[in-house]
């Protein structure tokens, strides 16, 4: 098959510091199969808030990998704003054609948001007569909708009516419809108006987990680019870990990691709190955190430097707003976390409590005490600590790696295209 993966603001193999997330596991499972694909981006990176190259371009990653970036001249730096909804605009009418113009897929994975390019690829999946499969991962428009107040949401509710009738017509039209959680899967079910089928289906979002190499220079340089953000490997100190956006959902939350780290400053003065990452909200979470000598934050980090922390760090934290989307799903970061054997503490009591709490890799904590507390349970108690590592690499090698899961979706690709091509051809012969 050939097979487009459509999805806007993801990393791509080209980025600097990449990092492969969904669409681009699912892109090397499909190409293992024996498949080609066609993937279809922003020139906007997303999460350095720039242009890769201020136009629409084309990049060949090899034989069977191609990337196509949809330019559109409106940046943006907020993720829900008012130049984000002009810039998907744009893109859905240059993506539009563009994609008419471009040789015929056998079939497109589109990830949801937007709704605007999911209608675009229910658009082009009708014009070129073949599946369409909605990805969701996230729950716009209604997430948007549940979080404006006041003046905002008087204001977005064209927008917001726009984007429902959008999705609405895409799942309508999708021949599949796929979320990383059933909860996903039943949100784009319910856009479409039907029950599930059997070839509706979930993958969660998985991680692919790098074996990284280094030669003695290269982790010289390593131990010294961390050394000179205030984290000496070599010492007693032990590392708690977050890697992620820091943006209103974490700040809402962060002061009880504050409070935590100023409890154990003085118990525990070798723990310290590593918040990796950037984001709009990142000086007011800074802010939050003034005068905590153990709490270091060093920024937005590379591939090959954040592996390294994460495999010589000890804890993983999840200080997460407890929002409907968040409560419903697993993140990246949490099958992060435990590729590399890290207990998580997570703020969540909804997925991410169960999960830990079923396969006794972690806690829910509810308060600065609570925090403070599991971290030196852990810190203090060995036996506990190696059991809930253990049990986070297991759960990792058995359930959640990109391996398990994106050879999974990719078979379901290829049983998608082949029940819509026989009933293609039994409605001919009819």
């Amino acid at each position: 098959m050939h097979v487009w993966l459509v999805k806007l603001e993801e990393p791509i193999p080209t980025d600097k510091g990449f990092r492969p997330y969904r669409m681009s596991m699912l892109a090397d499972s499909l190409i293992e199969a024996g498949n080609t694909v066609t993937r279809w981006c922003s020139d906007f990176d997303h999460l350095n808030n720039k242009a890769r190259c201020g136009k629409s371009n084309t990049y060949r990653v090899s034989d069977s990998y191609l990337i196509k970036s949809v330019h559109a001249s409106i940046p943006y730096t907020k993720p829900v704003s008012a130049r984000r909804f002009i810039n998907n605009f744009l893109i859905y009418h240059n993506f539009m054609v563009a994609a008419k113009k471009s040789p015929k897929p056998d079939l497109i994975v589109c990830s949801m948001p937007t709704p605007a390019m999911a209608e675009a690829c229910s658009k082009i999946a009708k014009y070129f007569d073949i599946p369409l499969v909605l990805d969701a991962r996230d729950m716009w428009p209604d997430i948007i909708e549940d979080e404006l107040h006041g003046w905002k949401s008087f204001a977005a509710k064209p927008i917001i009516f726009s984007m429902k009738r959008s999705l609405k017509k895409a799942c309508m039209a999708a021949t599949s419809c796929v979320g990383i959680t059933d909860f996903y899967k039943d949100f784009l079910l319910k856009y479409a108006g039907r029950q599930a089928s059997s070839l509706d289906a979930v993958f969660e979002l998985g991680y692919h987990k790098d074996i990284l190499t280094l030669n003695d220079d290269e982790l010289r340089e390593v131990e010294l680019f961390w050394k000179k953000k205030g984290v000496i490997f070599s010492g007693d100190s032990k590392f708690i870990y977050f890697a992620g956006r820091l943006n209103s959902t974490v700040l809402n939350v962060f002061s009880v990691v504050v409070d935590a780290a100023k409890i154990l400053a003085t118990s525990h003065p070798n723990l310290k709190f590593v918040i990796c990452g950037s984001g709009q909200y990142a000086d007011e979470i800074k802010r939050l955190s003034t005068g905590s000598k153990n709490i270091i934050f060093p920024g937005e980090i590379s591939s090959r430097e954040l592996t390294v922390l994460r495999d010589n760090s000890y804890v993983a934290i999840q200080p997460i707003e407890k929002r409907t989307d968040y409560q419903n799903s697993l993140s990246n970061k949490f099958f992060e976390y435990i590729s590399s054997g890290l207990p998580i503490l997570t703020w969540l009591d909804g997925l991410s409590e169960r999960m830990v709490s079923e396969y006794k890799c972690g806690y829910r904590y509810s308060s600065p005490d609570e925090l403070a507390f599991y971290l030196a349970k852990l810190m203090d108690d060995g036996d506990i600590y190696n059991r809930m590592s253990r049990n986070a690499k297991s759960l990792f090698t058995e359930k959640y790696s990109s391996k398990v899961i994106y050879s999974s979706f990719s078979t379901h690709l290829e049983k998608v295209h082949q029940q819509f091509m026989t009933r293609k051809l039994n409605t001919k012969s009819d």
